[in-house]
């Protein structure tokens, strides 16, 4: 089976990128693994206790003070690190929740939220009458308590479109001075990126890079743009700041794959022979390049 990827302009085949010979300086990067096919996003599974934490899994506590009806030992584990927070206060500030309530439970059930870090892109829904069709869903019940926690579910769905535009902007240390990337990627597959760099040194400037990629929902690479250098120098040499618009287009059957992205800087005036973009892909398939899977990466739908 042949699979391609796409890196700017070009697809290149799998099997004619080796995975040494790398000419990569690892710094402040934002990178990610390849994957060449997609994979559907991975749904943590969700597991509920009445009696205590489960041993191995992540758990967040699910009580309500107010309901005397056995609801001081229950609760949600995950095979994940989701971040999950619980209130019986109202929703969280800051972060995104989901409200667990049985209507026909009286016992201060009005005001409790499950609640998810803003930047997660996992989405929750809740369901007082039975598990929600096309969902995986988790029975959250309370044996002990009769007043309609029987047929309750916490449920995952699939994986959820990204919204256009979507936008990102990443500032690091490069050299000795700084790259701000931001970007915008519209619904056509049009995106347009403006590099600042600067430095404050006087006689000394530095030559920098930046590339955006896209990831799909397990955080592998489906798209990379091309390379784009650029050079500052010392301040009482020459010019010591620039900003420098570019642009790409992604290919439309990447268009519905996309779940995330991140930006790429360091500074290697070698990254100009990149421009082919097998040496690039090399080594964001290296060892070294999986490694820093998920530093700085942004998801935006799951």
């Amino acid at each position: 089976m042949k699979t391609f990827f796409s890196i700017g302009r070009q697809h290149l085949r799998m099997k004619h990128i080796r995975f040494k010979d790398c000419l990569w300086v690892v710094g402040s990067l934002a990178v990610l693994g390849i994957n060449a096919e997609s994979t559907k996003a991975q749904v943590p599974e969700f597991r509920w206790s009445q009696v205590g934490p489960i041993s191995g899994m992540i758990c967040v506590r699910v009580h309500e003070d107010g309901d005397t009806h056995g609801w001081n030992d229950n609760f949600l584990c995950s095979n994940q690190d989701l971040g999950l927070r619980w209130s019986q206060a109202g929703a969280i500030e800051g972060m995104r929740c989901t409200r667990i309530h049985e209507d026909a439970d009286p016992e201060g059930w009005s005001d409790n939220f499950l609640c998810l870090p803003s930047t997660s892109a996992l989405n929750l829904s809740w369901s007082q009458a039975g598990s929600i069709p096309g969902k995986t869903c988790t029975r959250v019940h309370e044996d002990a308590d009769t007043q309609g926690w029987d047929d309750n579910f916490l449920c995952v769905g699939d994986a959820a479109s990204a919204t256009f535009p979507i936008t990102g902007k990443r500032n690091d240390p490069v050299g000795n001075g700084r790259m701000e990337t931001s970007f915008t990627l519209t619904a056509d597959g049009r995106l347009t990126a403006v590099t600042s760099t600067s430095t404050k040194v006087k006689l000394k400037g530095f030559t920098g890079a930046t590339s955006v990629v896209l990831v799909d929902g397990n955080k592998q690479l489906i798209w990379a743009s091309d390379v784009h250098s650029y050079g500052v120098d010392g301040c009482l040499i020459g010019r010591c700041s620039r900003n420098s618009n570019w642009s790409d287009n992604v290919p439309s059957e990447i268009m519905s794959r996309v779940k995330g992205y991140a930006i790429l800087q360091q500074e290697n005036p070698r990254w100009r022979i990149f421009d082919k973009g097998e040496q690039f892909l090399r080594w964001l398939n290296s060892d070294e390049g999986k490694a820093t899977l998920s530093t700085v990466v942004t998801l935006i739908a799951l």
